[in-house]
Protein backbone atom coordinates (compact mmCIF):
# COMPACT_ATOMS: atom_id res chain seq x y z
CA UNK A 1 0.00 0.00 0.00
CA UNK A 2 2.77 2.47 0.65
CA UNK A 3 4.13 1.76 -2.41
CA UNK A 4 1.11 2.20 -4.38
CA UNK A 5 0.25 5.72 -2.17
CA UNK A 6 4.09 6.71 -3.51
CA UNK A 7 3.39 6.18 -7.00
CA UNK A 8 0.02 7.95 -6.80
CA UNK A 9 1.39 11.15 -4.75
CA UNK A 10 1.23 14.23 -6.27
CA UNK A 11 1.27 16.76 -3.70
CA UNK A 12 -1.79 18.11 -4.88
CA UNK A 13 -2.60 20.19 -1.01
CA UNK A 14 1.51 21.53 -0.57
CA UNK A 15 4.30 22.28 -2.48
CA UNK A 16 6.42 20.17 -4.55
CA UNK A 17 9.26 18.94 -3.33
CA UNK A 18 12.88 20.22 -4.56
CA UNK A 19 13.67 16.58 -5.97
CA UNK A 20 10.45 16.00 -7.51
CA UNK A 21 10.55 18.61 -10.41
CA UNK A 22 11.36 18.54 -13.75
CA UNK A 23 12.86 21.32 -16.56
CA UNK A 24 11.03 24.11 -18.35
CA UNK A 25 11.03 22.08 -21.15
CA UNK A 26 9.44 18.89 -19.81
CA UNK A 27 6.16 20.80 -18.78
CA UNK A 28 5.82 22.87 -22.18
CA UNK A 29 6.02 19.65 -24.25
CA UNK A 30 3.04 19.15 -21.79
CA UNK A 31 1.52 21.68 -22.48
CA UNK A 32 2.36 21.16 -26.54
CA UNK A 33 0.48 17.86 -26.41
CA UNK A 34 -2.70 19.45 -24.51
CA UNK A 35 -2.85 21.65 -27.39
CA UNK A 36 -2.73 18.99 -29.59
CA UNK A 37 -6.69 18.55 -29.83
CA UNK A 38 -9.56 18.17 -32.32
CA UNK A 39 -10.82 21.64 -30.95
CA UNK A 40 -7.74 23.33 -31.56
CA UNK A 41 -7.82 21.43 -35.20
CA UNK A 42 -11.08 23.10 -35.85
CA UNK A 43 -9.95 26.55 -34.56
CA UNK A 44 -6.98 26.45 -36.97
CA UNK A 45 -9.29 25.62 -39.96
CA UNK A 46 -11.73 27.99 -39.06
CA UNK A 47 -8.87 30.34 -38.56
CA UNK A 48 -6.76 29.38 -41.80
CA UNK A 49 -9.94 29.29 -44.05
CA UNK A 50 -10.67 33.24 -43.00
CA UNK A 51 -7.80 34.83 -42.79
CA UNK A 52 -5.23 33.09 -45.54
CA UNK A 53 -2.59 31.15 -45.03
CA UNK A 54 0.31 34.21 -44.50
CA UNK A 55 -2.75 36.10 -41.94
CA UNK A 56 -3.35 33.24 -40.18
CA UNK A 57 0.41 32.67 -39.59
CA UNK A 58 0.36 35.82 -38.07
CA UNK A 59 -2.58 35.66 -35.97
CA UNK A 60 -1.71 32.23 -34.93
CA UNK A 61 1.47 34.02 -33.06
CA UNK A 62 -0.16 37.29 -32.46
CA UNK A 63 -2.35 34.90 -30.21
CA UNK A 64 0.03 32.74 -28.95
CA UNK A 65 2.27 35.74 -27.74
CA UNK A 66 -1.15 37.29 -25.87
CA UNK A 67 -1.39 33.50 -24.38
CA UNK A 68 2.54 33.52 -23.50
CA UNK A 69 2.50 37.06 -21.60
CA UNK A 70 -0.32 35.43 -19.34
CA UNK A 71 1.20 32.66 -19.22
CA UNK A 72 4.85 33.49 -17.88
CA UNK A 73 2.90 35.52 -15.31
CA UNK A 74 0.62 32.70 -13.72
CA UNK A 75 3.93 29.94 -14.66
CA UNK A 76 6.54 32.11 -12.93
CA UNK A 77 4.03 32.40 -9.49
CA UNK A 78 4.06 28.09 -9.50
CA UNK A 79 7.71 27.60 -10.58
CA UNK A 80 8.11 29.97 -7.37
CA UNK A 81 6.00 28.50 -4.92
CA UNK A 82 5.38 24.98 -6.42
CA UNK A 83 1.81 25.21 -5.08
CA UNK A 84 -1.02 24.52 -7.40
CA UNK A 85 -3.90 26.73 -8.54
CA UNK A 86 -5.88 25.85 -6.19
CA UNK A 87 -3.35 26.33 -3.19
CA UNK A 88 -2.24 29.86 -4.86
CA UNK A 89 -6.04 30.72 -4.91
CA UNK A 90 -6.19 31.03 -0.95
CA UNK A 91 -4.24 33.87 -0.74
CA UNK A 92 -6.10 35.67 -2.90
CA UNK A 93 -9.12 34.46 -2.13
CA UNK A 94 -8.97 33.62 1.36
CA UNK A 95 -9.59 29.80 1.95
CA UNK A 96 -13.37 29.21 1.73
CA UNK A 97 -13.34 31.94 -0.83
CA UNK A 98 -10.91 29.82 -2.88
CA UNK A 99 -13.36 26.40 -2.40
CA UNK A 100 -15.97 28.45 -4.27
CA UNK A 101 -13.77 29.41 -6.99
CA UNK A 102 -12.04 26.06 -7.24
CA UNK A 103 -15.64 24.38 -7.35
CA UNK A 104 -15.95 26.55 -10.40
CA UNK A 105 -12.82 25.69 -12.37
CA UNK A 106 -13.91 21.71 -11.20
CA UNK A 107 -16.91 22.04 -13.06
CA UNK A 108 -15.64 23.74 -16.17
CA UNK A 109 -12.98 21.43 -16.38
CA UNK A 110 -14.89 17.92 -15.64
CA UNK A 111 -17.72 19.42 -17.98
CA UNK A 112 -15.17 19.43 -20.81
CA UNK A 113 -13.76 16.39 -19.90
CA UNK A 114 -17.42 14.53 -20.50
CA UNK A 115 -18.03 16.76 -23.57
CA UNK A 116 -14.16 15.83 -25.19
CA UNK A 117 -14.48 11.94 -24.38
CA UNK A 118 -18.18 12.14 -26.45
CA UNK A 119 -16.19 13.98 -29.39
CA UNK A 120 -13.61 11.44 -29.16
CA UNK A 121 -16.08 8.47 -29.57
CA UNK A 122 -17.94 9.84 -32.03
CA UNK A 123 -14.40 10.82 -34.27
CA UNK A 124 -12.98 7.35 -33.98
CA UNK A 125 -16.45 5.48 -34.24
CA UNK A 126 -17.11 7.11 -37.63
CA UNK A 127 -13.60 6.56 -38.68
CA UNK A 128 -13.14 2.96 -38.13
CA UNK A 129 -16.56 2.68 -39.72
CA UNK A 130 -15.49 4.54 -42.98
CA UNK A 131 -11.36 3.09 -43.21
CA UNK A 132 -12.28 -0.70 -41.68
CA UNK A 133 -16.08 -0.75 -42.10
CA UNK A 134 -16.01 -2.22 -38.50
CA UNK A 135 -19.48 -1.09 -36.47
CA UNK A 136 -19.26 -1.12 -32.86
CA UNK A 137 -21.27 0.38 -30.18
CA UNK A 138 -19.90 4.11 -30.05
CA UNK A 139 -20.50 3.59 -26.27
CA UNK A 140 -17.57 1.21 -26.02
CA UNK A 141 -14.93 3.56 -27.30
CA UNK A 142 -16.61 5.93 -24.87
CA UNK A 143 -15.86 3.59 -22.18
CA UNK A 144 -12.50 2.63 -23.51
CA UNK A 145 -11.46 6.19 -23.92
CA UNK A 146 -12.51 7.38 -20.40
CA UNK A 147 -10.59 4.17 -18.65
CA UNK A 148 -7.90 4.74 -20.70
CA UNK A 149 -7.78 8.86 -19.48
CA UNK A 150 -8.51 7.85 -15.95
CA UNK A 151 -5.96 5.40 -15.58
CA UNK A 152 -3.16 7.80 -16.32
CA UNK A 153 -4.23 10.52 -14.43
CA UNK A 154 -4.54 8.81 -11.15
CA UNK A 155 -0.49 9.11 -11.51
CA UNK A 156 -0.74 12.26 -11.87
CA UNK A 157 1.79 14.93 -12.98
CA UNK A 158 4.38 12.08 -12.99
CA UNK A 159 2.17 10.15 -15.98
CA UNK A 160 1.54 13.43 -18.03
CA UNK A 161 4.91 13.50 -18.08
CA UNK A 162 5.98 10.17 -19.23
CA UNK A 163 3.30 10.01 -21.70
CA UNK A 164 4.00 13.70 -23.56
CA UNK A 165 8.00 12.10 -23.72
CA UNK A 166 6.49 9.61 -26.08
CA UNK A 167 3.53 10.80 -27.66
CA UNK A 168 3.63 14.52 -28.38
CA UNK A 169 6.96 14.26 -31.05
CA UNK A 170 4.98 11.50 -32.87
CA UNK A 171 1.90 14.01 -32.90
CA UNK A 172 4.22 16.53 -34.33
CA UNK A 173 5.50 14.23 -37.14
CA UNK A 174 2.23 13.19 -37.75
CA UNK A 175 0.95 16.75 -38.29
CA UNK A 176 3.62 17.56 -39.96
CA UNK A 177 3.16 14.53 -42.65
CA UNK A 178 -0.49 15.46 -43.11
CA UNK A 179 0.23 19.05 -44.01
CA UNK A 180 3.08 18.03 -46.36
CA UNK A 181 0.70 14.90 -47.74
CA UNK A 182 -2.19 17.79 -48.34
CA UNK A 183 0.12 20.42 -50.10
CA UNK A 184 1.77 17.58 -52.46
CA UNK A 185 -1.70 16.93 -53.26
CA UNK A 186 -2.89 20.33 -54.26
CA UNK A 187 -0.48 23.04 -55.33
CA UNK A 188 1.92 25.30 -53.07
CA UNK A 189 1.00 28.90 -54.85
CA UNK A 190 -2.57 28.60 -54.87
CA UNK A 191 -1.94 27.51 -50.94
CA UNK A 192 0.18 30.24 -50.37
CA UNK A 193 -2.17 32.62 -52.48
CA UNK A 194 -5.40 31.93 -50.69
CA UNK A 195 -7.54 34.92 -49.56
CA UNK A 196 -9.50 33.77 -47.34
CA UNK A 197 -13.13 34.07 -46.67
CA UNK A 198 -12.82 37.57 -45.28
CA UNK A 199 -12.61 36.78 -41.26
CA UNK A 200 -11.41 39.84 -39.22
CA UNK A 201 -7.96 39.84 -38.09
CA UNK A 202 -9.08 40.39 -34.66
CA UNK A 203 -11.71 38.05 -34.52
CA UNK A 204 -9.15 35.17 -35.70
CA UNK A 205 -7.10 36.14 -32.85
CA UNK A 206 -9.64 36.17 -30.12
CA UNK A 207 -10.99 33.35 -31.34
CA UNK A 208 -7.00 31.66 -31.31
CA UNK A 209 -6.63 33.01 -27.45
CA UNK A 210 -9.76 32.30 -26.46
CA UNK A 211 -9.27 28.65 -27.11
CA UNK A 212 -6.68 27.93 -24.62
CA UNK A 213 -6.97 30.71 -21.94
CA UNK A 214 -8.41 28.66 -19.68
CA UNK A 215 -4.97 26.79 -19.92
CA UNK A 216 -2.61 29.62 -19.23
CA UNK A 217 -5.09 30.00 -16.53
CA UNK A 218 -4.57 26.56 -14.77
CA UNK A 219 -0.82 26.74 -16.08
CA UNK A 220 0.49 26.59 -12.05
CA UNK A 221 -0.82 23.01 -11.95
CA UNK A 222 1.65 21.93 -13.99
CA UNK A 223 4.64 24.67 -13.41
CA UNK A 224 4.63 23.84 -9.83
CA UNK A 225 7.10 21.07 -10.74
CA UNK A 226 9.47 23.84 -12.47
CA UNK A 227 13.16 23.12 -11.27
CA UNK A 228 13.90 26.60 -11.85
CA UNK A 229 12.08 30.27 -11.45
CA UNK A 230 12.34 30.35 -14.87
CA UNK A 231 10.95 27.15 -16.00
CA UNK A 232 7.75 28.27 -15.74
CA UNK A 233 8.42 31.03 -18.53
CA UNK A 234 9.89 28.05 -20.42
CA UNK A 235 7.22 25.97 -20.04
CA UNK A 236 4.60 28.76 -21.47
CA UNK A 237 6.76 29.93 -24.56
CA UNK A 238 7.21 26.01 -25.96
CA UNK A 239 3.31 24.99 -25.36
CA UNK A 240 1.95 28.80 -25.53
CA UNK A 241 3.68 30.84 -28.37
CA UNK A 242 5.46 27.73 -30.53
CA UNK A 243 3.33 24.60 -30.01
CA UNK A 244 -0.17 26.44 -29.75
CA UNK A 245 0.40 28.45 -33.20
CA UNK A 246 2.37 25.03 -34.77
CA UNK A 247 -0.42 23.53 -34.23
CA UNK A 248 -2.87 25.85 -35.85
CA UNK A 249 -1.01 26.19 -38.64
CA UNK A 250 -0.53 22.51 -39.85
CA UNK A 251 -4.28 22.23 -39.23
CA UNK A 252 -4.83 25.19 -41.40
CA UNK A 253 -2.69 24.19 -44.32
CA UNK A 254 -4.25 20.62 -45.04
CA UNK A 255 -7.96 22.68 -44.54
CA UNK A 256 -7.15 25.13 -47.51
CA UNK A 257 -5.22 22.97 -49.93
CA UNK A 258 -8.34 20.64 -49.86
CA UNK A 259 -10.77 23.18 -49.14
CA UNK A 260 -12.39 20.37 -46.21
CA UNK A 261 -13.61 21.82 -43.15
CA UNK A 262 -13.99 18.11 -41.44
CA UNK A 263 -10.07 16.92 -40.54
CA UNK A 264 -11.30 13.52 -40.04
CA UNK A 265 -12.41 13.22 -43.50
CA UNK A 266 -9.37 15.19 -45.03
CA UNK A 267 -7.07 12.78 -43.75
CA UNK A 268 -9.56 9.42 -44.93
CA UNK A 269 -9.03 11.43 -48.53
CA UNK A 270 -5.13 11.97 -48.04
CA UNK A 271 -5.19 7.97 -47.05
CA UNK A 272 -4.20 8.17 -43.55
CA UNK A 273 -6.98 7.30 -42.02
CA UNK A 274 -5.31 4.88 -40.13
CA UNK A 275 -2.48 7.08 -38.85
CA UNK A 276 -5.29 9.82 -38.24
CA UNK A 277 -7.60 7.44 -36.18
CA UNK A 278 -4.19 6.42 -34.02
CA UNK A 279 -3.44 10.63 -33.80
CA UNK A 280 -6.74 10.76 -32.24
CA UNK A 281 -6.49 8.75 -29.91
CA UNK A 282 -3.45 9.91 -28.41
CA UNK A 283 -4.02 13.63 -29.21
CA UNK A 284 -7.53 13.27 -26.61
CA UNK A 285 -5.56 11.01 -24.23
CA UNK A 286 -2.62 13.78 -23.57
CA UNK A 287 -5.55 16.34 -23.60
CA UNK A 288 -8.33 15.19 -21.71
CA UNK A 289 -6.23 13.63 -19.04
CA UNK A 290 -5.44 17.09 -18.01
CA UNK A 291 -8.84 17.82 -18.41
CA UNK A 292 -9.69 15.32 -15.77
CA UNK A 293 -5.90 16.67 -13.93
CA UNK A 294 -7.26 19.85 -13.37
CA UNK A 295 -10.84 18.81 -11.90
CA UNK A 296 -9.00 16.54 -9.40
CA UNK A 297 -6.46 18.94 -8.14
CA UNK A 298 -9.30 21.65 -7.94
CA UNK A 299 -11.41 19.28 -5.76
CA UNK A 300 -9.34 17.92 -3.67
CA UNK A 301 -8.10 21.19 -1.84
CA UNK A 302 -12.25 21.22 -1.00
CA UNK A 303 -12.78 17.59 -0.02
CA UNK A 304 -9.66 17.18 1.55
CA UNK A 305 -9.93 13.51 3.82
CA UNK A 306 -9.84 12.12 0.18
CA UNK A 307 -6.76 10.63 -1.91
CA UNK A 308 -6.32 12.62 -4.67
CA UNK A 309 -6.44 9.22 -6.86
CA UNK A 310 -9.41 8.43 -5.06
CA UNK A 311 -11.01 11.86 -6.44
CA UNK A 312 -9.84 10.87 -9.76
CA UNK A 313 -11.38 7.97 -10.00
CA UNK A 314 -14.75 9.13 -8.63
CA UNK A 315 -14.82 12.15 -10.98
CA UNK A 316 -13.59 9.87 -14.00
CA UNK A 317 -16.78 7.55 -13.68
CA UNK A 318 -19.34 10.18 -13.00
CA UNK A 319 -17.98 12.20 -16.23
CA UNK A 320 -18.12 8.83 -18.57
CA UNK A 321 -21.70 8.54 -16.66
CA UNK A 322 -22.68 12.06 -18.04
CA UNK A 323 -20.93 11.34 -21.35
CA UNK A 324 -22.76 7.89 -21.72
CA UNK A 325 -25.92 9.09 -20.81
CA UNK A 326 -25.90 12.33 -23.80
CA UNK A 327 -25.69 14.68 -21.28
CA UNK A 328 -22.57 16.11 -22.76
CA UNK A 329 -23.61 17.73 -25.61
CA UNK A 330 -26.53 19.77 -23.55
CA UNK A 331 -23.89 21.11 -21.32
CA UNK A 332 -21.90 22.87 -24.23
CA UNK A 333 -24.28 26.41 -23.53
CA UNK A 334 -23.54 26.26 -19.50
CA UNK A 335 -19.72 25.15 -19.99
CA UNK A 336 -19.08 28.12 -22.24
CA UNK A 337 -20.88 30.20 -19.66
CA UNK A 338 -18.63 28.92 -17.18
CA UNK A 339 -15.42 30.06 -19.27
CA UNK A 340 -16.34 33.27 -18.78
CA UNK A 341 -15.82 32.88 -14.77
CA UNK A 342 -12.06 31.28 -15.26
CA UNK A 343 -9.51 33.95 -16.99
CA UNK A 344 -10.45 37.09 -14.78
CA UNK A 345 -9.15 34.29 -11.96
CA UNK A 346 -5.90 34.89 -13.58
CA UNK A 347 -5.69 38.51 -13.39
CA UNK A 348 -6.68 38.38 -9.76
CA UNK A 349 -3.89 35.96 -8.98
CA UNK A 350 -1.11 37.49 -10.65
CA UNK A 351 -1.97 41.04 -9.19
CA UNK A 352 -1.93 39.56 -5.97
CA UNK A 353 1.01 37.82 -6.07
CA UNK A 354 3.22 40.38 -7.75
CA UNK A 355 1.65 43.59 -6.75
CA UNK A 356 -0.32 43.38 -3.34
CA UNK A 357 1.40 40.81 -1.49
CA UNK A 358 4.70 41.50 -3.18
CA UNK A 359 5.77 37.77 -3.78
CA UNK A 360 5.20 36.99 -0.11
CA UNK A 361 4.00 33.66 -0.78
CA UNK A 362 4.19 30.85 1.92
CA UNK A 363 1.88 28.08 3.10
CA UNK A 364 2.39 29.35 6.30
CA UNK A 365 1.39 33.04 5.54
CA UNK A 366 -1.53 34.91 7.37
CA UNK A 367 -2.64 36.07 4.20
CA UNK A 368 -4.48 32.48 4.45
CA UNK A 369 -6.03 32.97 7.74
CA UNK A 370 -9.02 34.76 6.04
CA UNK A 371 -12.21 32.78 5.08
CA UNK A 372 -13.17 35.07 1.95
CA UNK A 373 -11.86 37.98 0.57
CA UNK A 374 -14.88 40.29 -0.75
CA UNK A 375 -12.10 42.61 -3.17
CA UNK A 376 -11.36 39.26 -4.75
CA UNK A 377 -14.77 38.14 -5.16
CA UNK A 378 -15.79 41.74 -6.10
CA UNK A 379 -13.18 42.23 -9.12
CA UNK A 380 -14.26 38.68 -10.59
CA UNK A 381 -17.59 39.38 -10.51
CA UNK A 382 -16.52 42.50 -12.53
CA UNK A 383 -13.80 40.46 -14.81
CA UNK A 384 -16.62 37.69 -15.37
CA UNK A 385 -19.33 40.57 -16.54
CA UNK A 386 -16.79 42.31 -19.12
CA UNK A 387 -16.01 39.00 -20.40
CA UNK A 388 -19.86 38.26 -21.02
CA UNK A 389 -20.66 42.26 -22.27
CA UNK A 390 -17.69 41.97 -24.78
CA UNK A 391 -18.49 38.73 -26.08
CA UNK A 392 -22.23 40.03 -26.55
CA UNK A 393 -21.22 43.20 -28.37
CA UNK A 394 -22.43 45.02 -24.58
CA UNK A 395 -18.91 46.48 -24.72
CA UNK A 396 -16.13 46.60 -26.46
CA UNK A 397 -12.63 47.46 -24.92
CA UNK A 398 -9.93 45.18 -27.14
CA UNK A 399 -12.09 43.26 -29.19
CA UNK A 400 -10.84 39.77 -27.22
CA UNK A 401 -13.40 38.95 -25.11
CA UNK A 402 -10.90 36.85 -21.94
CA UNK A 403 -8.68 39.09 -22.33
CA UNK A 404 -10.85 42.35 -21.45
CA UNK A 405 -11.72 40.05 -18.41
CA UNK A 406 -8.50 39.28 -17.01
CA UNK A 407 -7.16 42.78 -17.11
CA UNK A 408 -10.60 44.36 -15.36
CA UNK A 409 -10.40 41.72 -12.63
CA UNK A 410 -6.66 42.86 -12.28
CA UNK A 411 -6.93 46.27 -12.50
CA UNK A 412 -9.97 46.63 -9.86
CA UNK A 413 -8.25 44.19 -7.09
CA UNK A 414 -5.31 46.20 -7.25
CA UNK A 415 -7.35 49.64 -7.11
CA UNK A 416 -9.72 47.82 -4.02
CA UNK A 417 -6.41 46.54 -2.34
CA UNK A 418 -5.15 50.11 -2.40
CA UNK A 419 -8.19 51.67 -1.45
CA UNK A 420 -9.28 48.89 1.15
CA UNK A 421 -6.48 48.02 2.61
CA UNK A 422 -6.05 46.93 6.34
Amino acid sequence: MDNLDELVEDYSRHAVPADKTVSGFRIGLILFGVTITVPAFLVGIEVGQGLGLIQSIYAAFAGGFVLFLVGACTGTIAARTHLSTYVILQFAFGIIGARIVSFFIALTSLGWFAVTTVLFAGAVYTSILEVFSIDISLHYYLVLGSVLMTGTTIFGFKALDKVSLIIVPLLAVFLILVAAYSIKASNIDSVINYPGTGMSFGHAVSAIIGGYIVGMTLLPDLCRYARQKYDGVTGALIGSFIGYPLVLILSALPSIATGSDDYISLLIELGLGSGGILMLILATWTTNSNNLYSSSLALSTIFTTLKKWKIVVLIGVFGTAIASLGFAEDLIGFLLLLGFLVPPVAGIFIADYFVVDKENYHVSSPEKSASVNPKAFTAWLAGSLTGYATTTGLLKISGIPSVDAIIVACLLYIILSRLLSD
